[in-house]
C-alpha cells in the first residue's frame, strides 16, 4: 500500500509540473463548489430499527435563515436549491444572501445583505422532483466565512427535501418576511437544512473541491460545531495555505449498499453517487467512508425483530461491491478516490455482534489489500484501542462507542496527507500560499535547514523545516519579543536571518510607540551564538546608525566584504542606500544613495517607493538586487531590479543598472496579486526558488493578508533572473 501511494503523488506531482510550466491555457475563473449538504426525503420512514425517526419542522409564513461556512475565496456565489424529493412545488417569495454576525446566533450584518435572484427575479418555484440554481450573485466569499440565506416562505409547508443533522444551529423567524432583519426576533433554532443543498464560488482555477461521502462520521455527529473531520480538514488545507473546499456530503445513519434492508436515513451511497458527488462543480477529490451502518444497523433490526443475526459474509459483500463500484464511478469521472477503513465500534449497543466485527475486519481487509482506491486513510488504526482492537480508544470515544469526540475528529483529520491533495505541489507552483499569513517573507538555509520569518507585528517567530513545501507544519519559536517602550519597541516589520562571522543575526525594522511614523523608523540587531537560531539567547546589538531614516535593512556578502542595502525616506520617495559594514552590526562609509523611483510602476497608489531590497548572484556572477516597487496597498505592487558587473564597485552608483520593466507582477493564472518583498533559496537539487508575498485576489490592499508563496524560476540567456515563466 506504501508504495502505491508514493507512485501516485510521484506520478501527480510530475502532472502538475508539466502542466503548468507547459504553459496550458486556464480559465481565470471557474465555477467551484465550497459548501454542500447532502439531502434526504422527508418525511423518513419508520422501520424495525429506526421505530421513531427524526421529523423535519414545519413552516408557516415565515422566514427560514440558513448559516453555511465557505470552503474557499470566491468573487460571486450561486445558491442551489432542492426539492427532488417534493411531491408539490414550493415558492419562495423573498431570498437574500449575508454575512453572518458573530460565530453563531441568528444575527446578520444588514449592511452586507443582496438579494438572490433567479431568471432576474427575487422569488422562485421549486419545481416538484426538481433543483434549481440562483443567478450569480455579486458577493465576495472568503474563506472560512460564515454567510446566511433567508427564505420567505408565505405558505404553509414542510421541506420534503432536507439535511436532518445541520452541525450548525438554523433559525426559523416569526410569521412574515424577515430576509432582511438583522436578528429575528424570537427565533427559533431548527436542526436542518431545508432545500439548500449547495453554494457554489466563482474561485481560481486552482481551487478544487474535496468531497467527503459518508454517513453520519463524515457528518460530525457528537462533534462540536465545525469539529467533525472533514471541517477540521479544510482547516488544516487553509493553514496550510492550500484552500480547497471539503464539501461534507454524510448523512446521519446512512449506509453504503443496504444489502440486507435500508434501515437508516436517505439513499444510500451508490445511489446519492450522482448528485451529491459527481455532478458537483470543480470536484476533483472524493474521500469515502462508509459501511459501519451496513453492517451494524442490520444486526439491530434483526435483534429488535427476534430474528437471528445476520453472518459475516452477508453483511460485508454487499458493502464491498457498492464501494468497488462507487470508486469505479468517480474514477470514471476523473476524480482521485481515497478510501478509508471503518472505526472500531466494539460496545455499540445493538450494532456489535462477532458476526458485524467480522463484517468489519473483511471490509477493512479488502480496503487495505484489493480495493481500487487510489490511497486508503486508515481510520481504524487512528482511532482504535491497541489493547482492545475492536473498540475505540477511550480518549477519542464520544460515548457511544462508535461516533469520536472533538480530539477522535481532530486525530483523524491529522491522519490524512494534504499531499493527497497536491497541496505541497500547489504551494511549490505559486498557485497557492504557504502559510494563510505571512506579510515580508525571509528565508534563509544552512546544513541542509531552512530558516523561515516574517512580519508579526510585535515579535520575530522562526520556523526551520528541511522542506519548505511543508512550512505549515513547522511550529513557530518566537525569538524576540518588542519591548514595551523605546525605539524598537512597535512596528516590528521585515525581519531578516543571517549567518554571519560564525554568528545568527537578526535585522528587523522597527519604531518607537511614541513617534510611529516613518521620521522615526530605524533598522535593529540581534545576535545568537546558538548553532540553532531557534535556540539561545538573542542579545540586542542596538540601532543601525544609518544617515537617514528607513526600513527593510538587508546585508550580504559579496569579495569577502559585507555590505547593507536598507530602503531609505529622502523627502516624498524611498531610496534604495548602500553602505560598507566594519562588522555584522556597525556600518561603515560611504553611505550611497544607489536607487530612486523613475518608472510609473514605481509609483502605484500615490506613493514613490523602492524597498525591501535582496541581493541575488547570477551564475556568471552577476550581482543583482531585487526591491519592491509602489505602494504596498496598490495592486501595481511588484517587483524590480538591479544589476551590477561581478568586478564593479558596489558603492558607486554608476555602477547599477536598473530594469525598465517589473521582474515580477500580479498573475490571475496563478492567482496572486501586488507580489512582492521577497527572499531567495535553493532546493537540493540545485533549483532556484524565490520567496514572496502576495495577495489572493485584487484590491486586497496591504494587511496581514499578504502570504508567502514560492515560485521555482530560471535563468535567462543573459544569465538574468527569469521570475515570470518558472523553472
Amino acid at each position: 500500500m506504501r508504495q502505491r501511494f508514493r507512485l501516485t503523488i510521484r506520478v501527480w506531482l510530475g502532472l502538475a509540473l508539466f502542466s503548468t510550466l507547459c504553459g496550458n491555457a486556464v480559465a481565470e475563473q471557474q465555477w467551484t463548489a465550497v459548501w454542500s449538504a447532502a439531502p434526504l426525503r422527508n418525511p423518513i420512514q419508520p422501520n424495525v430499527e429506526l421505530p421513531q425517526p427524526p421529523t423535519n419542522q414545519s413552516i408557516h409564513a415565515q422566514t427560514v435563515r440558513e448559516f453555511v461556512r465557505l470552503g474557499a475565496d470566491g468573487s460571486s456565489l450561486r445558491i442551489h436549491l432542492d426539492n427532488r424529493y417534493g411531491a408539490n412545488p414550493v415558492t419562495l417569495r423573498h431570498v437574500t444572501l449575508a454575512r453572518g454576525a458573530g460565530e453563531d446566533g441568528d444575527a446578520i450584518d444588514p449592511s452586507s445583505t443582496v438579494p438572490v435572484t433567479f431568471h432576474g427575479m427575487n422569488h422562485v418555484v421549486l419545481p416538484v422532483g426538481g433543483v434549481v440554481e440562483s443567478d450569480p450573485v455579486a458577493f465576495t466569499g472568503h474563506a472560512g466565512e460564515r454567510i446566511a440565506l433567508s427564505l420567505f416562505v408565505p405558505d404553509s409547508v414542510q421541506a420534503a427535501s432536507w439535511h436532518v443533522d445541520a452541525r450548525y444551529r438554523q433559525f426559523l423567524s416569526a410569521s412574515g418576511d424577515h430576509t432582511k432583519d438583522a436578528v429575528f426576533q424570537g427565533a427559533e433554532p431548527v436542526a436542518g437544512y431545508d432545500w439548500l443543498t449547495r453554494v457554489d464560488a466563482f474561485a481560481k482555477p486552482s481551487t478544487h473541491a474535496i468531497v467527503a461521502l459518508g454517513d453520519s462520521i463524515t457528518n460530525g455527529f457528537r462533534a462540536s460545531a465545525g469539529h467533525g473531520y472533514p471541517e477540521l480538514l479544510a482547516a488544516r488545507l487553509r493553514a496550510a495555505g492550500c484552500v480547497d473546499p471539503v464539501l461534507n456530503a454524510g448523512i446521519d445513519g446512512n449506509q453504503v449498499a443496504a444489502g440486507l434492508g435500508n434501515f437508516g436515513q436517505g439513499d444510500r451511497m451508490i445511489d446519492r453517487l450522482p448528485y451529491d458527488v459527481l455532478n458537483v462543480p470543480g470536484a476533483r477529490y472524493l474521500l469515502v467512508l462508509g459501511g459501519i451502518n451496513d453492517v451494524g444497523e442490520p444486526t439491530i433490526a434483526a435483534r429488535n425483530a427476534g430474528k437471528p443475526l445476520p453472518d459475516a459474509d452477508a453483511l460485508a459483500q454487499p458493502v464491498i461491491a457498492a464501494l468497488g463500484h462507487i470508486v469505479e464511478q468517480a474514477k470514471a469521472h476523473g476524480l482521485h478516490v481515497y478510501g478509508a477503513t471503518l472505526p472500531p465500534f466494539g460496545g455499540t449497543q445493538g450494532a456489535y455482534s462477532q458476526q458485524s466485527e467480522q463484517a468489519r475486519q473483511a471490509i477493512n481487509e479488502w480496503i487495505r489489500r484489493q480495493a481500487p482506491y487510489d490511497a486508503v486513510i486508515d481510520f481504524d488504526a487512528v482511532l482504535r484501542d491497541p489493547s482492545h482492537p475492536e473498540q475505540m480508544l477511550l480518549a477519542f470515544d464520544s460515548g457511544d462507542h462508535i461516533h469520536p469526540n472533538d480530539a477522535g475528529y481532530r486525530a483523524m483529520a491529522e491522519a490524512i496527507p494534504l499531499a493527497l491533495f497536491q497541496c505541497s505541489a500547489k504551494a511549490a507552483l505559486g498557485e497557492a500560499p504557504l502559510l494563510p499569513s505571512g506579510p515580508d517573507p525571509w528565508v534563509t538555509q544552512r546544513d541542509g535547514v531552512y530558516y523561515y520569518t516574517s512580519t508579526e507585528g510585535n515579535r520575530i517567530s522562526l520556523r526551520k523545516t528541511t522542506d519548505m513545501t511543508r512550512l505549515a507544519d513547522a511550529q513557530p519559536v518566537v525569538a524576540w519579543r518588542a519591548p514595551e517602550r523605546g525605539p524598537n519597541s512597535t512596528s516590528i516589520w521585515a525581519p531578516e536571518l543571517h549567518y554571519l562571522s560564525n554568528k545568527w543575526y537578526l535585522y528587523y525594522s522597527a519604531a518607537d510607540k511614541a513617534h510611529d511614523d516613518d521620521a522615526h523608523r530605524h533598522v535593529f540587531v540581534l545576535e545568537n551564538g546558538s548553532p540553532d537560531p531557534t535556540q539561545g539567547q538573542w542579545l540586542d546589538k542596538g540601532m543601525l546608525k544609518t544617515h537617514l531614516t528607513g526600513i527593510d535593512g538587508t546585508v550580504f556578502d559579496h569579495a569577502g566584504k559585507f555590505y547593507f542595502v536598507y530602503s531609505a525616506y529622502v523627502g516624498d520617495h524611498s531610496d534604495l542606500i548602500i553602505a560598507p559594514m566594519t562588522n555584522p552590526w556597525t556600518l561603515g562609509e560611504p553611505q550611497v544613495d544607489i536607487a530612486h523611483p523613475t518608472f510609473s510602476w514605481e509609483m502605484q497608489g500615490g506613493r514613490k517607493i523602492m524597498e525591501a531590497p535582496e541581493f541575488l548572484e547570477g551564475p556568471r556572477g552577476t550581482l543583482f538586487l531585487t526591491y519592491s516597487a509602489s505602494a504596498c496597498w496598490s495592486d501595481g505592487y511588484s517587483l524590480g531590479l538591479l544589476q551590477a558587473n561581478p568586478d564593479a564597485d558596489l558603492l558607486d552608483p554608476s555602477a547599477w543598472r536598473k530594469s525598465p520593466t517589473p521582474v515580477l507582477t500580479s498573475s490571475t493564472k496563478l492567482g496572486f496579486y501586488a507580489p512582492g518583498h521577497n527572499g531567495f533559496f535553493k532546493t537540493p537539487d540545485g533549483k532556484d526558488w524565490i520567496l514572496f508575498h502576495a495577495n489572493g485576489g485584487p484590491g486586497w490592499k496591504c494587511t496581514s493578508r499578504r502570504a508567502p508563496y514560492i515560485k521555482p524560476f530560471r535563468w535567462d540567456a543573459q544569465g538574468r533572473p527569469d521570475f515570470m515563466t518558472g523553472a
